[in-house]
């Protein structure tokens, strides 16, 4: 009996494998992937408890608060964060949300993105992939792309992280994950989008999650948090 559920095992080992590599135009076979970067370079385990770190943020009565994991993090709001530091609390709300998201997140997806991220990877995302900051910013058709946009100009590219300058704003576009957030068997990317109004106080932080369901298919919005 023993021998048998073993083989049976195997089989659906498998099978599953081939359901993975039989999809045509797949770039690869890929596992979830975190950028660890955004927390300094800490270890982030395969669970919330694994993530250790030491933030501390004034209290608008001028107390201190710290932080020692993202459970911690999540439990809190921003109305216990002097506005002075808004801005950095948000930054760290949006990779706890980003990386406790990513301990649920399937072993592996087919992925139909490019190698390497950057700006030509940003400029295929849709045109709605800006801050919303007005109900104008609603009214884009989303089968326009970025790079369509009139004034999207490239600012500086890194590794993981494309600025970009449009419309006043600063931007950034962040890659914060890769895995299969919507359990469909495709690598989706989770982007975290920082923006500054230029010669205003405005500023914000958005994750989008993007999905690409073919090779040469146009990306996609899954969802959209607004912190």
């Amino acid at each position: 009996m023993m021998k048998i559920t073993f083989l049976f095992l195997m089989l659906v080992t498998i099978v599953g494998c081939q359901a993975f590599e039989i999809r045509e135009g797949a770039t690869s076979i890929a596992e979830p992937w975190f950028n660890q970067s955004v927390f300094q370079d800490s270890t982030i385990g395969s669970s919330p408890y694994d993530l250790e770190f030491d933030q501390e943020f004034a209290t608008p009565d001028d107390k201190v608060i710290s932080f020692k994991n993202c459970l911690e993090v999540n439990e809190n709001g921003a109305e216990n964060i002097a506005v002075r530091e808004y801005t950095f609390w948000i930054f760290l709300k949006a990779n706890c949300a980003a990386v406790l998201r990513y301990y649920e997140l399937p072993a592996k997806a087919v992925s139909y993105w490019d190698d390497e991220y950057g700006f030509e990877t940003v400029k295929t995302f849709p045109a709605l992939v800006i801050p919303h900051i007005s109900s104008s910013s609603l009214d884009i058709s989303p089968e326009l792309l970025l790079g369509d946009q009139p004034g999207f100009n490239l600012v500086k590219e890194e590794l993981h992280k494309v600025s970009i300058d449009y419309d006043d704003m600063d931007l950034d576009y962040v890659l914060i994950s890769q895995g299969d957030f919507n359990r469909d068997g495709v690598q989706d990317l989770l982007v975290r989008l920082d923006w500054w109004i230029h010669g205003a106080s405005g500023t914000g932080t958005d994750l989008i999650a993007l999905t690409k369901l073919e090779k040469n298919s146009k990306p996609m919005i899954l969802w959209r948090d607004i912190e």
